[in-house]
């Protein structure tokens, strides 16, 4: 029973876990046009690649409506002041959108600031 219920806490800590794409176009910079995708695992541990190429590592925490995104490393990810930002979130079905709170890195604001999608439905 304590492993189902570890299981349950681990997986409520982090309701985004799985694979959500987006697309961009019209980018004011055209390095971040094409297909993004955020991988989140059960630990909260996030990937966010373009393409191929795996550009930010770090961690993210949920606390109610909000996750707050930590930058570890990765060409792309942001560094010192602007290694954090938050947002607020909305699962909804197959889709989550993510709102900048407190988003000092514009970079990761322009690729988490939208809706992205799973082709899984949600539990």
């Amino acid at each position: 029973m304590r492993v189902v219920l570890a299981a349950l806490a681990a997986w409520s800590s982090v309701p985004i876990a799985g694979v959500w794409s987006t697309a961009i176009a019209g980018a004011p910079s055209a390095q971040f046009n094409g297909v993004w995708k955020l991988h989140v695992s059960a630990s909260g541990t996030y990937v966010i690649t373009k393409g191929a190429q795996r550009l930010v590592v770090g961690k993210a925490t949920f606390k109610g409506g909000t996750v707050t995104f930590h930058d570890l490393s990765g060409p792309a990810s942001c560094i010192g002041r602007q290694a954090v930002g938050s947002y607020r979130w909305a699962l909804s079905g197959t889709t989550v959108r993510f709102v900048p709170v407190k988003e000092p890195c514009a970079g990761r604001k322009l690729v988490l600031a939208r809706v992205f999608r799973s082709p899984r439905p949600s539990s």
